[in-house]
């Protein structure tokens, strides 16, 4: 499409770098969008840096009339893509206005993120999805495809009684670098829990799409009558692109799609079919279950030769452990991991898994071992990182070292804050007294306890109630606090939620008084967009406690919110004046007098900051920032490591430790 045309009226635009299901979704939804607004949409098939090979093709899929019309190159991307919004930024709008007025003025709109159906508050969902099943005419598909969609209709009635779709998802996330190194809870079920809705259910027709064949070999050799798509139509013209595109088709054509909690592909064949997908959990009653995750465990027991390969084995241990975990079971958990690793799986996630159920069984030494060989891998994946530093703290607590465990906990909290077992692990070490507020971190633990969180069953690798017998805290308070420190990019966005802040300010409303909570909430105001509640409430706060540390840079952040930077300055010095030695207060009045245009003396409080620091890489990271545009490109490269070694997942740091480096280099 020409560039010039893009610039008359906005578009929606897809990108997505992942598989094939989530970009179905996303032209779905932009199909959808498009028909409601009024406006175009465009698709950036390809994006830079994108990690799905097969789809690199898109001839293979697409009519070319379709891509002429729709399709963008990166670099037309790239030239349109200044002043452009994603979509999640208009999600807490009560109307259409302002995403109209967006598009209406020439900018567009961002569809980058995974969404099954995208929706906006002043809309009903379910009438919207009624219509997903018939957006798949307005896309212009390869002749080839459309025949064998033909094909498939024939062989598979959407109104046949008992036939049922599965999805299970192997290949490249099993054996495939980066993939086989991060685990998949959401996205791997045992071959078990297929076997054992077969034997309940008893289906007519039962279709299974997998990219490992042998798990389909698997199934097929206890009940006959399950077929793969080779057994429902003649796919060998097909691309592998095609016939994952036919595979996901067929799945939407039988009566039931059953798949793993998160699934793109089998949520883009639901959308397809006009139904919701279903989980085991809905499918299967929990005694079910258990008695299939007890042949899961009966199949390790007869020995690794049960598995493909031993990343699958590893896979299929990461949702084993949890559930013997949950029946007291971890001895027979650390027997199967240690096996693992005693085999040779490499997957940079085992030692993680090996390490909790050691921990459960109180075995520390082993735990910090596993662990500590986790961090070294430069495989392990960023979430798992942060999991394995947060995990490594409570080892350390355990062992005595509680000076260490504050600072791994805090390095976790401050690359990944709202990860579940950065949560758990952090309740736990401040409700036995080892994480107390301090130079290294100040927070009001009042304020903290006060706000708890519900029972923790997603998204955690560790068992909470093994951990910490209490409810968790929320630490997104802590978030709130110190948002300038945290480097996660979805924690960052918390501050834009503006209902998560409302509510925030209601809970602490409610509490007694205190000028804690109360400028606390001063801080939640002037997020909220109210100036003078922000105002009042600080200053009444500050003056019943004149000399508490939060309460007086809460003041100095609305001050400065508020477009009174000599004043908010003014407070900040008290702040640095009543802590000399609390790093915090040195990076914030750093950070203001960098904004007024004070270089040198911002670069002092930033250098004290960084002095004082150990666990905080957004110091380092503003120290070299400073450095760097006052022209001493050494020491900005020696602060930017400092960052990188507190965060070494975060390839930001060294990327621009590198980029300087390169300047050096080339200026000599």
């Amino acid at each position: 499409m020409n560039t010039v045309e893009t610039q008359k009226r906005g578009h929606f635009i897809c990108l997505r770098r992942d598989q094939l299901g989530a970009r179905l979704l996303m032209i779905l939804n932009c199909i959808r969008l498009s028909e409601d607004f009024g406006f175009d949409y465009l698709i950036n098939w390809f994006p830079r840096n994108a990690a799905a090979p097969k789809l690199a093709q898109p001839e293979d899929l697409f009519s070319a009339a379709y891509m002429e019309r729709h399709f963008i190159s990166n670099d037309d991307y790239e030239a349109i893509r200044d002043g452009a919004l994603p979509l999640h930024a208009f999600f807490q709008d009560k109307s259409p206005d302002r995403l109209m007025t967006h598009l209406e003025s020439g900018q567009h709109i961002l569809l980058e993120e995974g969404f099954e159906i995208a929706i906006f508050p002043w809309e009903n969902q379910e009438k919207i999805a009624e219509r997903y099943p018939k957006f798949i005419e307005s896309i212009g598909l390869n002749p080839l495809v459309r025949s064998k969609m033909d094909e498939i209709d024939r062989a598979v009635s959407t109104s046949s009684s008992g036939s049922v779709s599965y999805h299970v998802r192997r290949g490249d996330i099993l054996n495939e670098a980066p993939w086989k190194h991060g685990m998949w809870p959401s996205k791997i079920e045992p071959d078990e829990l297929y076997l054992k809705h077969l034997e309940v259910e008893k289906p007519d027709t039962a279709l299974v799409f997998s990219d490992l064949d042998e798990c389909i070999g698997r199934l097929q050799k206890e009940h006959k009558n399950v077929r793969g798509i080779k057994e429902l139509i003649s796919s060998t013209e097909c691309t592998p692109c095609q016939q994952d595109f036919l595979e996901l088709y067929a799945m939407s054509r039988t009566e039931k799609i059953v798949a793993p909690v998160i699934s793109a592909f089998s949520s883009a064949a639901a959308r397809l079919s006009g139904r919701d997908r279903l989980r085991f959990v809905d499918v299967l009653e929990p005694a079910k279950i258990n008695e299939a995750y007890d042949r899961v465990a009966d199949r390790f027991h007869g020995g690794l030769k049960n598995f493909v390969s031993l990343s699958e084995a590893a896979h299929v241990f990461s949702r084993l452990s949890r559930h013997l975990a949950m029946h007291d079971r971890e001895q027979e958990g650390y027997e199967i991991g240690k096996a693992l690793l005693d085999a040779g799986a490499d997957n940079a996630f085992l030692p993680i898994l090996h390490a909790i159920n050691c921990i459960y069984l109180s075995k520390w030494q082993e735990a910090k071992f596993n662990i500590d060989r986790a961090l070294a891998s430069p495989d392990l994946w960023k979430e798992d990182h942060a999991s394995a530093m947060a995990l490594l703290s409570h080892v350390e607590a355990a062992l005595g070292n509680s000076v260490g465990a504050r600072r791994l906990w805090l390095r976790a909290f401050w690359a990944k804050p709202h990860l579940p077992d950065v949560i758990v692990t952090g309740s736990a070490l401040l409700e036995r007294h080892r994480l107390k507020s301090g130079p290294d971190l100040p927070f009001d633990i009042n304020l903290l306890r006060s706000q708890r969180l519900p029972y923790i069953q997603r998204d955690i690798l560790s068992l909470q109630r093994k951990i910490i017998k209490q409810k968790v805290i929320d630490f997104s308070l802590l978030t709130i606090e110190w948002r300038y420190c945290v480097l996660d990019r979805k924690a960052q966005r918390l501050l834009l939620d503006v209902k998560r802040l409302k509510r925030l300010r209601t809970l602490v409303a409610q509490t007694s008084p205190d000028p804690g909570f109360d400028s606390f909430r001063g801080l939640l105001q002037s997020y909220l967009g109210r100036p003078r509640a922000a105002l009042n409430l600080t200053a009444e706060a500050l003056e019943a406690a004149p000399g508490d540390f939060l309460v007086n840079k809460r003041r100095a952040e609305v001050l400065w919110a508020t477009n009174r930077p000599v004043r908010a300055i003014r407070q900040m010095r008290k702040l640095v004046d009543m802590g000399d030695q609390n790093p915090f207060g040195h990076f914030l009045l750093g950070r203001y007098l960098e904004e007024q245009d004070n270089p040198t003396e911002a670069l002092h409080h930033y250098q004290q900051a960084a002095a004082l620091d150990s666990s905080t890489p957004a110091f380092h990271a503003a120290l070299a920032n400073c450095l760097s545009n006052q022209g001493q490109i050494d020491p900005a490269i020696t602060s930017l490591s400092q960052a990188s070694v507190l965060a070494p997942t975060f390839q930001k740091y060294s990327n621009l430790k590198d980029r300087l480096a390169r300047k050096v280099a080339k200026g000599n």
